[in-house]
């Protein structure tokens, strides 16, 4: 079956953006969830006296859960991403008036959204009010 370079390239663009979409996708979810697990750690803290039997652990699970929720969010982030730039890279080989376009500010921002979610969840390990 010869498929028409038209609908190739069709195809192609639609996985970049479809890729592109769930990269702002993952970081979305992980601000919502991350605003929960913060926001319920300090509504425990603010609800719950100091000696409750209720909060004892919450402080090291909620870490652990804000922890467990980064690291799969940045899974998900390099994931799309090299696969975006698998993408780009058939792209420029098929069609190559097309160029590559990897560059260091494609990656910088990638690189930046990641170690924005390990500083939260780092700063998270420090600053848990439980």
């Amino acid at each position: 079956m010869n498929v028409s370079a038209d609908k190739q390239y069709e195809n192609i663009t639609t996985q970049l953006r479809y890729l592109n979409d769930k990269i702002h996708d993952a970081f979305r979810h992980f601000f919502t969830l991350a605003s929960a697990i913060i926001g319920g750690s300090l509504y425990a803290h603010i609800t719950l006296a100091p000696d409750d039997p209720r909060r004892c652990g919450l402080g090291s699970s909620a870490s652990a859960l804000l922890s467990v929720v980064g690291v799969a969010i940045v899974i998900l982030i390099a994931t799309n991403f090299f696969s975006k730039q698998g993408y780009r890279k058939r792209l420029s080989l098929e069609y190559p008036a097309i160029p590559l376009g990897t560059s260091k500010t494609e990656y910088a921002i990638e690189a930046s959204t990641c170690v924005l979610i390990v500083a939260t969840c780092v700063g998270f390990w420090f600053l848990n009010p439980l």
